[in-house]
């Protein structure tokens, strides 16, 4: 019995220790079964950030918390940077820099944005469109095969990215360099579909801004889109104010627990606010082809990206990115906080000046709010309707160049914008060569009415336009194929002294409206340089009908022969019929007018009779419109009884001893200013129109 009872005993122990394994490894199964979703913060899906992940044991819970972060994509001014990094519970670093390159504390970042996370065995810049385009709509989570088209050993590249050149405004790719930096784990070719998408935007963004400011990453960053000679040294510490301010990319880490996700969710996924994701797509070379966040509606498209949203239950918005085959060419936008604006349709008044913005893209099919801006800078509303009935490029265009600020940015060589406000591409007097001949002259006519002292204003304007035609004359003169404005058509140290001397006359323009007090504002909260401009606006849409009529009137002259002419091909273009010589505007028929015989003798009958003869002292082409608009501009100045413009200032300031000469030496400061800003910059072909309520729009949205 004894002998029995010991068996029975050791057998119960035996069974209970048993069963207490099974318990607790039921138990452990238990709260192990809680943070099912650890494998879903691995590096196969989120990249370097796995190191962000975390277990919490909640005890009285009897379970385990995930915890992990991601990035917050955001674009900052460096002021607006030193506030996110002044949040002690925020990490928060650019997306490119010398505080970035090596930092421990934000290892992730560094990874993440110089693609320690690409596959070695197939780079995604080597992905064709077919493969990658398989894989972007591939990317369900669930380990599914891919057919992707992995090139022979011998043409496989361990470096996913790349070195470009810089033709004109635009980037373009060079040959994948050897790659000097690896570490950390790598991603298979098959573990690709399961890879966080937000990953592959932010190593886009710091590509793009690298291309901006090359000295911002080091040179073993090897940007792919890196824009050659170009020269920023960044200064975080510099005085920024409004849209002077520079605009950079930034990520800030943020904490989050995977309790509070949705049930169905497979992947951490990355925040941007809605106007950051607006601008950066249009950065990328990108268009917007919906945008309605109500409805759950986005997408983009353009360069080998795309963006696409979908509505998820408990979270909102949730966008894709897509990234396949790359076409190379991106713009090279000036990254400036009044550049981000113009993209978005809206026109940023200059700090000093004009101290407000204006909404002028109403919708995305590009429809302008001519006649609300109109409104809101003091045009009557008479002659607001008839500017709209008149539809003079010049009111439109010249009046946006005379609000905004000057765009290039010290240091930075970028001098592309992107606006849909423009009528005909800029194109007005100011931009013009035959316009800024005409004023030119017009000046001179000033000084010499008005007399020259040598501590005039109109001196100093002269002294400008001067410098300008002489030392910069294949830009005064727009001279396309030569400008030093773009860099490929000279040197830079050409295109640097250009950007220089047209910001130092810009400044010369701004100081003056400062110290004659034109900063102050009016009753209306408006300042009187803002009435100057609509002031002009209203002159410059009677002066440009007027032109145009009197172009129209030369034309139908030339019917009729000219009785002392000499029996010479220019007296023989005398009997050219109107229809035969279209106008400047009109590019349908330019092609064959430009390749017939009449073309030649046209064009040397127009240059002798507005004296431009000399090559030296024209442009390519030569537009009587523009050259009549030119001609009525000074006309209607220095014509007393000119549409009453002057009384119109004269008696709205009266308080301040306004002189007729003193408006119109101001009038003459305001035509510099536009011809500095005009010759400063170029505005981007095609351009995406985006409503103006989208910039700063701070709806969430989530990057898968």
């Amino acid at each position: 019995m004894p002998q029995l009872s010991d068996d029975v005993t050791i057998a119960a122990l035996v069974i209970s220790l048993i069963a207490l394994g099974v318990s607790y490894m039921q138990l452990t199964q238990q709260i192990l079964s809680t943070v099912s979703a650890f494998r879903c913060c691995s590096y196969q899906v989120i990249g370097p950030w796995y190191r962000r992940r975390s277990l919490r044991p909640r005890f009285f819970e009897l379970r385990l918390e995930l915890r992990y972060e991601t990035p917050k994509i955001v674009l900052v001014t460096p002021d607006e940077l030193k506030d996110h990094a002044n949040q002690q519970e925020k990490s928060v670093s650019l997306m490119f820099g010398p505080e970035l390159n090596g930092n421990k504390k934000y290892r992730e970042l560094d990874d993440t944005v110089h693609g320690e996370w690409i596959p070695d065995m197939q780079p995604a810049t080597n992905m064709t469109a077919p493969s990658m385009r398989k894989l972007a709509t591939s990317m369900d989570g669930q380990g599914s095969e891919l057919e992707m088209a992995i090139p022979p050993p011998t043409d496989r590249v361990s470096n996913a990215r790349h070195n470009p050149k810089t033709y004109g405004f635009w980037t373009a790719k060079q040959k994948p360099q050897p790659k000097s930096r690896r570490r950390g784990r790598k991603v298979g070719v098959r573990e690709t579909e399961i890879l966080a998408t937000w990953l592959r935007f932010m190593y886009e963004i710091h590509s793009v801004y690298v291309g901006y400011f090359p000295e911002g990453c080091t040179a073993e960053c090897n940007s792919r889109r890196k824009v050659c000679g170009g020269k920023s040294p960044r200064n975080p510490e510099a005085p920024c104010a409004d849209n002077h301010a520079r605009t950079e990319p930034a990520a800030i880490y943020c904490k989050w627990s995977w309790d509070f996700m949705p049930d169905d969710l497979i992947r951490p996924l990355a925040r941007i606010d809605l106007g950051d994701m607006v601008v950066i797509a249009l950065r990328l070379g990108m268009r917007w082809r919906s945008l309605d966040p109500g409805s759950g509606r986005l997408a983009a498209e353009g360069n080998g990206y795309s963006i696409t949203a979908s509505e998820e239950g408990g979270l909102g918005l949730v966008v894709r990115f897509n990234a396949g085959r790359e076409d190379g060419f991106l713009p090279a936008l000036v990254p400036s906080r009044a550049v981000d604006k113009l993209m978005c349709g809206i026109i940023p008044g200059d700090p000093s000046l004009v101290r407000e913005d204006f909404d002028f893209i109403e919708r995305l099919d590009g429809h302008k709010s001519l006649e609300a801006l109109l409104t809101r800078i003091g045009v009557t509303y008479g002659a607001t309707n008839t500017i709209l009935a008149h539809g003079c490029r010049e009111t439109n265009n010249e009046l946006v160049m005379l609000l905004c600020p000057f765009l290039p940015l010290k240091g930075c060589k970028m001098v592309l914008h992107s606006f849909a406000g423009w009528v005909q591409s800029m194109k007005g007097v100011f931009s013009c060569w035959e316009g800024r001949v005409c004023l030119h002259r017009g000046l001179e006519q000033a000084i010499a009415r008005y007399g020259s002292s040598k501590d005039s204003s109109l001196i100093a304007i002269r002294e400008r336009l001067d410098t300008f035609r002489k030392e910069y004359a294949d830009d005064y003169y727009v001279r396309r194929a030569k400008r030093a404005l773009t860099e490929h058509h000279s040197s830079p140290e050409k295109q640097e002294s250009l950007l220089i001397f047209l910001r130092d006359a810009f400044d010369h323009t701004t100081r003056y409206f400062r110290e004659k007090r034109w900063h102050l504002a009016d009753v209306e909260s408006r300042t009187q340089y803002v009435d100057l401009v609509a002031t002009h606006v209203c002159m410059a849409d009677t002066a440009c009908k007027r032109g145009e009529r009197e172009a129209a009137k030369k034309r139908k002259e030339k019917q009729q022969p000219v009785p002392e002419a000499p029996k010479t091909a220019v007296a023989e273009t005398a009997k050219i019929a109107v229809a035969e010589i279209p106008k400047t505007d009109d590019d349908e028929n330019m092609a064959d007018w430009v390749s017939s015989e009449k073309y030649e003798a046209w064009l040397e009958e127009v240059r002798k009779r507005y004296n431009v003869a000399k090559p030296e002292e024209r442009g390519d082409w030569v537009s009587e419109e523009v050259f009549e608009k030119g001609l009525a501009y000074v006309d209607a100045v220095t014509n007393s009884k000119s549409n009453g413009i002057w009384n119109y200032i004269l008696e709205k300031h009266k308080d301040r001893g306004l002189t007729r000469e003193a408006v119109e030496e101001a009038w003459w400061m305001l035509m510099l200013r536009g011809i500095v800003w005009s010759a400063s910059t170029n505005g981007l072909e095609q351009v995406s129109p985006v409503p103006a309520s989208f910039y700063g729009d701070k709806t969430p949205l989530w990057i898968t």
